[in-house]
């Protein structure tokens, strides 16, 4: 699935992972660096899908936060440890939930981390999630729009009425990949989903709100039986204008081959 900054739409696409790179400049005129997997602290492993002096890309594993205080491990720990490059001069240009999974954007100066929100503001920069959920969605396709107000105390966001004090409006795009049938008999969707917003565990309470609730996600109504905690959910997809290049990227992670991602026959 192939989604420009400029798109309103889905497209399809064969490509699993790629680096896609286009722009008016002479071929070889610009060298960027992939960087390969990197085995990392404890024996953990830390995927860095691109990586240049102004920024790196990293496939996040799912159950490590994003940022935390002190000296607790993180995805900018591990990032720092892997590049040799100070924690202290990373900004996290996307952000995913601790059981979140897929792709995130570490900019190396606050400089790029400026660059990259001037491209959010001029859609410059287009999220694709892949999303396992329990109960499946009637029709192919369609979009949600809610408000949402987070509740601090609880680290939670709930759907409210629009005129809500302190909501936020929150929409997003959705399409049905493929449906089967779970190991309980229970029917399963994967969707693919654009963000138009950025919102607290915004994909995770729409879609709960809408009846189909992450699998694995229990803190928004989803009761499979998921020891490890991390949730049926992937930053899948980053299509951007490198900010400093203006070159356009695609970057693209392939399904995790582990259930419930496996059990479907067509992917994005």
């Amino acid at each position: 699935m192939t989604l420009g900054p400029e798109s309103n739409e889905f497209h399809e696409s064969t490509q699993e992972r790629s680096i896609s790179k286009t722009n008016n400049r002479k071929a070889g005129s610009t060298s960027f660096r992939k960087k390969a997997s990197s085995k990392i602290l404890s024996g953990n492993q830390l995927e860095i899908i691109f990586r240049d002096r102004y920024f790196c890309v990293v496939n996040k594993p799912a159950g490590v936060p994003a940022q935390t205080q002190g000296k607790d491990q993180d995805i900018l720990s591990l990032v720092s440890t892997a590049t040799n490059i100070a924690k202290q001069k990373m900004h996290l240009v996307n952000r995913l939930d601790q059981p979140v999974g897929g792709l995130m954007i570490i900019a190396f100066s606050g400089g790029i981390l400026a660059a990259f929100e001037n491209l959010r503001r001029n859609n410059g920069l287009a999220k694709i999630y892949l999303a396992v959920t329990s109960d499946v969605p009637q029709s192919q396709s369609g979009s949600l729009h809610n408000y949402l107000l987070r509740d601090g105390r609880l680290n939670k966001s709930s759907v409210v009425p629009e005129k809500t004090a302190d909501s936020r409006s929150a929409s997003l795009k959705w399409k049905k990949l493929d449906q089967t049938v779970g190991t309980d008999g229970k029917e399963l969707a994967l969707l693919a989903i654009k963000l138009e917003t950025g919102r607290h565990h915004q994909i995770r309470v729409q879609l709960a709100a809408a009846g189909w609730p992450i699998w694995g996600d229990r803190k928004y109504g989803d009761n499979q039986n998921n020891i490890k905690r991390n949730i049926a959910l992937l930053s899948y997809l980053l299509y951007f204008i490198h900010p400093v290049s203006g070159e356009k990227l695609e970057l693209k992670l392939k399904p995790p081959e582990i259930y419930p991602f496996e059990i479907f026959s067509q992917t994005a």
